[in-house]
């Protein structure tokens, strides 16, 4: 009689028990719904933007600043520096384009100061887009400008209706200037000096 082969047997076993892979059909899956197409952004321009002073810094870099026997220059107050100083950049532009705005006008009307000289546009109509063109800031850093300005009494305003009943501007200057603005401004001045 032959010895059993417990070894083989159990190599048998184990090759009938062996796991087997599963087989399953395969299911045909209809297409999928494709994803909408996406519109890319389009691309942001590439041409800079061009702020109002850039080209005048381009002119003053290629020829110097303009001589003031071409006229339209300005003198400055004394107390100007002061404000360049100390004062937010919006306050000190506002400041200065109302300066520029009257100071730097001769009065249409050909009036003549005291002294002999052509009056110079004391109010103006500026329109609110004009300071903001100047200042090259957000528009809230320039109404913020005006209100500290209007605040600290650097500038007067008036509403255009209340200036042309008064006769601070007529209405040819109102044709004249940039409409929509609302109001005229004037630096604030102190007592002039006596001539006696």
């Amino acid at each position: 009689m032959s010895r059993p082969d417990r070894a083989g047997d159990k190599l048998a076993e184990m090759m009938v028990n062996k796991p087997m892979r599963p087989h399953f059909e395969k299911v045909a899956e209809p297409d999928a719904a494709r994803p909408p197409q996406v519109t890319p952004p389009p691309e942001p321009d590439k041409t800079p933007k061009v702020s109002y002073w850039e080209p005048v810094l381009a002119w003053v870099h290629d020829h110097g600043f303009t001589h003031p026997s071409w006229g339209g220059w300005l003198q400055l107050t004394r107390e100007f520096d002061a404000i360049l100083a100390m004062e937010r950049k919006a306050v000190a532009q506002i400041v200065l384009e109302i300066m520029r705005q009257t100071l730097g006008w001769v009065d249409s009307t050909g009036a003549m100061e005291d002294d002999g000289r052509r009056k110079r546009v004391e109010w103006a109509v500026i329109d609110y887009k004009h300071f903001v063109a100047v200042c090259g800031s957000s528009s809230s850093q320039v109404r913020k400008g005006i209100e500290i300005a209007l605040e600290r009494r650097y500038i007067e305003r008036e509403p255009i209706t209340v200036a042309l009943e008064r006769g601070y501007i007529s209405r040819d200057d109102l044709k004249k200037s940039a409409q929509g603005g609302g109001f005229v401004y004037r630096i604030r001045w102190g007592s002039p000096k006596s001539t006696s």
